[in-house]
């Protein structure tokens, strides 16, 4: 994981991270039902999967997405 640089705005930021992995293609269904799961939204903005040049059942998944997150609300 590679995070990327913080959009700072009024009221939602966001950061842009990049990810690399390895795995059975179930592995990574599964790494991305937990995106879905976090309690942040995430936004996939581009995935690329790559099968194993041996076919051994194993691919490469290279992932962009973006995490929005709330700035703090001051209370007054």
């Amino acid at each position: 994981m590679t995070p990327g640089r913080e959009i700072e705005a009024d009221k939602l930021n966001c950061i842009p991270v990049s990810m690399q992995c390895k795995g059975e293609l179930a592995q990574i269904f599964r790494f991305y039902r937990q995106l879905q799961d976090m309690d942040r939204m995430v936004r996939i903005e581009k995935v690329m999967l790559t099968n194993d040049s041996s076919y051994n059942g194993r691919a490469s998944m290279t992932t962009e997405v973006v995490v929005y997150y709330r700035t703090k609300v001051e209370q007054g």
